[in-house]
């Protein structure tokens, strides 16, 4: 049995051309941002909310910060997310043209 995160491409197709690609890319941030949760796991502009309401409880416990420190760790990944998402978004904004930034709800 596959792990539980698997998939399999069954059928192949031309790949996306830049302006696609990008306006697919967007399309699928918008979603995430502003789904709440993927079964118990919170997602999206929801996921901050409750990851800055924690905060502000760890804040309050005045507990020492310590080393494996789950808060840390979960705000190094988030701004590598971010910084590599800032390196996508830079790297194709010469590829597209601004009547394609248009993006409904």
């Amino acid at each position: 049995m596959p792990p539980l995160l698997s998939f399999f491409i069954d059928k192949k197709s031309e790949p996306m051309n830049d302006d696609e690609l990008f306006k697919n890319s967007i399309g699928i941030a918008v979603h995430l941002a502003r789904t709440d949760e993927f079964d118990e796991y919170k997602s999206g502009f929801s996921a901050f909310d409750k990851w800055i309401d924690e905060l502000k409880k760890y804040i309050a416990s005045e507990k020492p910060v310590e080393k494996g420190d789950v808060n840390p760790t979960i705000f190094n990944y988030l701004a590598d997310s971010r910084n590599a998402a800032l390196k996508y978004l830079s790297s194709m904004k010469d590829k597209m043209k601004r009547s394609n930034l248009i993006i409904a709800n």
